[in-house]
């Protein structure tokens, strides 16, 4: 198995080969997507000259092999493995250097010749989350003029992204103080500078409804929930089930302009990405209709489409 995983990532570097050519423009991309290209519950990904591992799943082989099979390939300055906490063992829950070294665990990377912030020391982030890329796209392209709110901003790429494209005024929204100073990393490597009271370190329960009370509008929002949204502090009773859209989208659309715009992100597989489109209308009470969709990018190789990061973009217009 250990030499099939290493044929493996050779191979997948090999199929990346569109994405090596481009790297003065892009530089961060996914190397090796081990659910379909060899090992579920292994990740690869190249942050410039920085190669992280992260593994949800026992590794068959040395990780010290592995960095080398990575270093055959490239020279890296740097490898780095993230366990997962569930693993067995001693080093489940640990970042380890397998090559080089790493002072802050601060990376600047190039996505679509704007920079962004990516992560070598937190556990279960990298920072970047790769596979939101045509999303970032997407906003740069249409987000000019508008004042947006981007919830769960975690390091705030999305924002940025925004910011990038034109947006008037971008306010991150994350419960994480650590988030919140990553943002201002974003706008640091795109010389930029964080708008008044752009940062808001708080409960989306408990800010929402404020927003909604105060009349606050936006005629942007960005809205993508981890996996499973943990239960609000500041609203007991309620206990979100998986990205908690219903709820969410309720208190959005109080708080968006009419012709305005709202971006959704998707992780739950057992929705189509239709059906996420259907939820996320059903939720607006009708007020939302899609106008655009994606999914995650080639370097997320998946056998059914259905199973990439589903992206759509809803208006108010009708």
């Amino acid at each position: 198995m250990s030499g099939s995983l290493c044929s493996d990532i050779e191979l997948a570097w090999h199929r990346r080969t569109v994405f090596h050519s481009n790297t003065a423009l892009t530089n961060c991309y996914r190397l090796f997507h081990g659910f379909t290209e060899g090992l579920p519950g292994l990740t690869i990904d190249r942050y410039d000259n920085a190669a992280i591992i992260n593994h949800k799943v026992a590794l068959p082989l040395d990780p010290q092999d592995l960095a080398a099979t990575l270093l055959r390939l490239y020279p890296f300055n740097l490898v780095v493995q993230k366990s997962h906490h569930a693993l067995d063992g001693s080093g489940a829950g640990q970042v380890s250097v397998l090559h080089g070294q790493h002072s802050n665990g601060v990376l600047k990377v190039i996505e679509d010749s704007s920079f962004y912030f990516a992560d070598t020391l937190t556990l279960h982030s990298n920072g970047l989350y790769l596979d939101a890329r045509p999303l970032r796209r997407w906003l740069k392209s249409n987000a000019e003029g508008s004042r947006v709110l981007n919830l769960f901003a975690h390091t705030g790429s999305l924002g940025i992204a925004a910011r990038i494209g034109g947006a008037k005024e971008v306010v991150h929204l994350d419960k994480g103080r650590e988030a919140l100073d990553r943002v201002q990393y974003n706008y640091l490597f795109n010389g930029l500078t964080p708008d008044n009271r752009g940062l808001l370190r708080g409960d989306i329960y408990f800010h929402l409804p404020r927003a909604i009370k105060w009349g606050q509008k936006f005629s942007g929002i960005i809205l993508d929930p981890p996996p499973k949204v943990p239960p609000p502090p500041y609203a007991p009773k309620h206990r979100p089930e998986g990205q908690d859209f219903e709820t969410l989208i309720s208190m959005c659309c109080k708080v968006l302009e009419d012709k305005s715009w709202l971006a959704a992100v998707c992780h739950d597989f057992r929705m189509s990405h239709a059906q996420f489109d259907d939820h996320i209308i059903h939720a607006s009470e009708g007020r939302l209709r899609p106008i655009w969709r994606a999914s995650s990018d080639d370097d997320f190789p998946e056998n059914d489409p259905e199973l990439r990061t589903r992206m759509t973009v809803f208006s108010t217009e009708s």
